[in-house]
């Protein structure tokens, strides 16, 4: 924020805030994208060089699995392997105190907290599937 304060006085203070508030929200959704372009990237080079190690292996004399097989288990394993992790939420309500104001709710308390932690990673178990499920039908065709 401290590298637009300069404009302040070009702008005058109505259209500064305006453009301040331009600036941030920029700025907070050109990270959230370079973070799910890299998210996508780091899956990619995970199942890749997963699938590039066995094929090598395999091409290299190891015997008793085929390649397919390794495919066929490696992707349904990532498929099935869903990131569900509450256990961030429920420490960080614990540490900031807001755990007992869960507790209080009349609703259950660890269903929330799994359909929170559900809608958090929603995005990086769906591009998990997508890449699982594209990869099986380049191998698989």
């Amino acid at each position: 924020m401290t590298e637009i304060i300069k404009y302040e006085r070009i702008l005058g203070k109505t259209l500064y805030k305006w453009f301040a508030l331009l600036y941030l929200h920029f700025k907070s959704f050109a990270n959230y994208r370079v973070n799910i372009v890299s998210y996508l990237f780091s899956q990619f080079l995970t199942i890749a060089g997963t699938l590039i190690i066995w094929y090598y292996s395999i091409s290299n004399g190891v015997e008793g699995i085929e390649f397919k097989e390794i495919v066929s288990y490696y992707l349904i394993g990532q498929i099935f392997l869903i990131k569900i992790t509450p256990q961030w939420s429920i420490s960080e309500d614990i540490q900031y105190g807001n755990f007992s104001n869960k507790l209080l709710k009349p609703e259950s308390v660890w269903i929330s907290y799994i359909v929170e932690d559900l809608g958090v990673n929603l995005f990086t178990n769906f591009i998990k599937i997508i890449l699982s499920v594209a990869l099986a039908l380049i191998f698989f065709s």
